[in-house]
């Protein structure tokens, strides 16, 4: 890829494709080994997008991401008080950690609420060993 060329839309679909059958959230494993399989994908894909210019489109993915893995860290809590438990002990007042475990609203539209977001931020996912797009592709262009 010559530098400043831009990332097909179909390799983005694929790329997402490929995202998605790894933080599948009925596959029964734990979210390092997710985290690992990822950063392993994340890794490689990195260096065909490292002489792209997509910065903007790997931020876009890097949310994305982060999204589906909180959406994979609820659905295994399952029910509302171990929810509720594991969104206070990552600092999530009370109520709002009891009102995000007894909604009755999807997983993934849960995953991008306010408190959800503060108590499993970028800094979390970060120490839980999850590999940044942007940041190594900003590694790799300087």
């Amino acid at each position: 890829m010559a530098a400043g060329q831009r990332v097909m839309d179909s390799v983005v679909r694929f790329l997402e494709g490929k995202l998605r059958q790894i933080t599948r959230r009925n596959r029964g494993v734990s979210l390092e080994q997710v985290i690992e399989e990822l950063n392993a994908f994340l890794r490689g894909w990195l260096q065909y997008f490292r002489y792209a210019a997509c910065r903007g489109e790997l931020q876009r993915l890097d949310a994305w991401i982060r999204r589906k893995l909180r959406t994979y860290r609820l659905k295994q809590r399952k029910r509302g008080k171990s929810t509720a438990e594991f969104l206070q002990q990552l600092g999530a007042p009370a109520d709002q950690a009891w009102r995000i475990a007894s909604s009755g609203k999807g997983w993934w539209r849960l995953a991008n609420s306010a408190p959800v977001k503060r108590a499993m931020d970028n800094e979390w996912l970060a120490a839980q060993g999850l590999f940044g797009l942007t940041t190594g592709y900003d590694v790799s262009r300087s």
